[in-house]
Parts: structure tokens; sequence; C-alpha cells
């Protein structure tokens, strides 16, 4: 028994689908804006880098207050007073498993 009888659609109904999608990122700005929602909202970002990354290139070379200089974050020095940086997390291995099992599973968690 096929249950997907027919497997085209109109092409209306394709090219509707279609506007649709081109229009829905404008949809956010047809919003009316309140007066109170002048800054727009918190972002949230996270790096994730399964194949790991050059660590002196990346990480800072000090510890201190100061936003580093590393050649990897220079383009990102205007954002400083917004960003955390965390170095040496680990995690505990777990037998049974490989490390890439693990490093995919315990990502933002």
């Amino acid at each position: 028994m096929n249950i997907l009888r027919k497997t085209s659609i109109p092409r209306r109904t394709f090219l509707r689908g279609c506007g649709a999608a081109l229009a829905l990122p404008l949809l956010d700005q047809m919003q009316a804006r309140d007066a109170a929602q002048v800054t727009p909202p918190p972002r949230l970002a996270f790096f994730y880098t399964p194949n790991g990354v050059v660590q002196r290139a990346w990480h800072p070379p000090q510890s201190a207050h100061a936003f580093p200089s590393s050649p990897t974050l220079q383009p990102l020095e205007s954002l400083s007073g917004k960003m955390s940086l965390f170095t040496h997390l680990d995690r505990v291995k777990v037998p049974g498993t490989d490390g890439h099992a693990q490093a995919g599973a315990c990502y933002l968690s």
C-alpha cells in the first residue's frame, strides 16, 4: 500500500510556498516597535570547534582581565566588554566511548 499517491504538487502551490518562505524574514520588520524596546535583545553565541584549534593563536596569552590580543581574537576586540572567554574546560572520560562521541554529547551541557 502506497501512502504517497500523488508525488507532485501544483505549480501555483509551489510558487505560493516559495513566496511565503521569502517573506518570512520580513515579518519581523512589520511588527510595531514599542517605545520601551529600543535596545535590541541580548544575543548568545558559542563557538564549537570539533576538530580543535591552533591553541597559541586562539587562546589568550595571559589570564588578565584585559581583552587578549591573540591573532584569532583580534576581530572581536570591539566586543570585548560583552564577551566571556572560557579556557581549560575538561570532562571526565567515560569508559566504553570514544572522545568524538563524548565531545559532541557534552557540548553546552
